[in-house]
């Protein structure tokens, strides 16, 4: 069966975002009959303004794997809007591409960013192209990515590339991203069950997964070089066997602009975390956070008592603490939640 036709022949119904490249994958599909049964609208946002526009805000890399997963959330989010009763078969679709142009600059890699949202997860694949190839060449490339990668999520998951057009890619990486979860940052030198115990337990409050971040920046500690990140990664992964990302945001209020994609976000902290997010000289930062976290239905769960810390927040701004006590969950456990371990303690004993 042709690509197409197994698309149209299958449930999902979706949301096509395509900006710096793809238009081939458009023009195909839709001049074949049976689009309107798959295609609820196609979106070009080709101009910066636009696609900023289009997302709300302005991604830090336009042809990237994470505006390409940025784009398909929103596309998911407005299928949504759109046909609301669709038992779970809505799927944004994005992609994004800098392909060959007139002003080439000299070292400027030629790539395609391919990504699919549902309501839980985004996959998304990137692809590097070999230097030589004209813009018509590599759009249709690009187009056939995209078509076989969605034939692949609608209908059949053992599709293959064409292999012409295989020979023209230099690289290519897959993640999966979580649209729901828990973010628990951290610089976890080194991970011990504390870190553990207050992961277990915001996954049991929110009944969500748990993806921890490793943070190469942090606030009042001095950066992570590339062969320290490399060592408690390496730790992390071999202690805990669990989905880690690694971010350079010091600061929650930094640390949650990265996370736009996810409808449904919470993060974990203990208690001694939570209170330096409101210590002199970061009390605007920490504020700053909260209400961000309020006006995206962000929530934060904390390991240990809070009472101190909302008292503090109260007395600087009443404002604040009305906003926090809404994005906190409070739970029994949670408050009871005591971690006698210290990294500190461990360091100094190895």
């Amino acid at each position: 069966m042709n690509k197409i036709d197994a698309i149209n022949a299958s449930p999902k119904m979706a949301y096509v975002v395509v900006t710096g490249g793809g238009m081939g994958f458009v023009s195909e599909f839709l001049t074949r009959p049976g689009g309107s049964s798959t295609i609820i609208k196609v979106e070009i946002p080709y101009s910066e303004e636009a696609t900023i526009d289009f997302l709300g805000f302005r991604p830090k890399h336009f042809a990237s794997e994470d505006n390409a997963r940025d784009l398909a959330a929103k596309a998911f989010d407005k299928a949504q809007g759109l046909h609301p009763n669709s038992n779970n078969n809505n799927i944004g679709v994005a992609l994004t591409a800098s392909l060959a142009t007139n002003n080439e600059r000299e070292g400027r890699k030629h790539r395609v960013c391919i990504a699919i949202s549902d309501d839980k997860n985004i996959s998304t694949d990137s692809f590097v192209f070999k230097g030589g190839l004209n813009r018509e060449l590599e759009d249709e490339i690009a187009s056939h990515l995209l078509l076989v990668i969605l034939a692949r999520y609608c209908a059949n998951p053992f599709l293959e590339y064409n292999e012409n057009y295989v020979k023209e890619i230099e690289s290519h990486s897959r993640n999966f991203y979580y649209r729901k979860g828990v973010v628990f940052p951290g610089s976890f030198n080194p991970p011990h069950q504390g870190h553990k115990k207050i992961a277990e337990l915001a996954g049991k409050v929110t009944k969500l997964p748990v993806l921890w971040e490793l943070s190469v920046d942090n606030f009042e500690k001095p950066s992570l070089s590339l062969d320290e990140t490399e060592r408690r990664l390496k730790l992390i992964k071999d202690a805990r066997g669990i989905p880690i990302v690694v971010r350079k945001a010091p600061l929650f209020n930094d640390k949650i602009d990265y996370y736009n994609y996810m409808n449904e976000l919470v993060f974990a902290m203990g208690h001694d975390t939570f209170e330096r997010i409101f210590k002199p000289g970061y009390f605007a930062s920490g504020i700053s956070f909260i209400n961000k976290c309020f006006n995206k239905n962000a929530r934060i769960v904390v390991a240990g008592g809070v009472d101190d810390v909302l008292s503090e927040v109260e007395s600087r701004s009443l404002e604040a603490r009305i906003q926090l006590d809404k994005v906190l969950i409070q739970d029994a456990e949670l408050s009871r939640f005591y971690n006698a371990i210290r990294s500190t303690h461990i360091r100094n004993l190895a």
